[in-house]
Parts: structure tokens; C-alpha cells; sequence
């Protein structure tokens, strides 16, 4: 297992910014269902007001 560090460093970056990612992305789904919620009018058709 001779692996450089700059190679574990690389791989590990790249694990937290896929989670990070992911986090990120609930976060803004939260963020716009609560926006939808909020002002539904802005958002559904004006046949369905």
C-alpha cells in the first residue's frame, strides 16, 4: 500500500464534496418547497387560483 498522500488527499476531497453536494441539494429542496408553500399563487397556473 504505497499510495502518495497527495493521491488520499485528492480521493478525499472528492468524497466530501460529493456529500457535500448532496447535503447541499436537500437543503435547497427544503428551501423551495417552503418557498412553494409559502406563496403558492406565484407558482400553480391561474386556472388552478
Amino acid at each position: 500500500m504505497d499510495v502518495p498522500i497527495c493521491m488520499l488527499l485528492f480521493g478525499h476531497l472528492l468524497t466530501v464534496a460529493k456529500y457535500s453536494a448532496q447535503i447541499y441539494r436537500e437543503i435547497a429542496k427544503q428551501r423551495i418547497t417552503a418557498s412553494l408553500e409559502s406563496s403558492p399563487a406565484l407558482w400553480l397556473p391561474s386556472q388552478e387560483i
